[in-house]
């Protein structure tokens, strides 16, 4: 991907990932997103590795309690 800015050209490597989390299993999720990545390495030159919102803790809650253990304060915790 090339983006041009003034006249400086960017060239980025993005990595798009689609999970299949489960559900509260936020360390289960990582391990597991990080255990795909392994096949990858700087000779691949990933600039941006991006995941979907709430990628790793899940996002279909049914309450604010089942939610409550994966809500963090913005820059601290697992998820962030």
């Amino acid at each position: 991907m090339k983006k041009k800015s003034g006249n400086q050209k960017l060239d980025l490597t993005v990595l798009i990932c689609q999970t299949d989390c489960k559900v509260g299993k936020t360390v289960e999720n990582i391990k597991r997103w990080a255990k795909k990545l392994e096949k990858y390495s700087e000779k691949d030159e990933i600039d941006i590795v991006m995941f979907p919102e709430m990628a790793f803790s899940g996002y279909v809650f049914d309450s604010l309690a089942e939610i409550s253990p994966c809500l963090e304060v913005m820059g601290k915790g697992i998820n962030f």
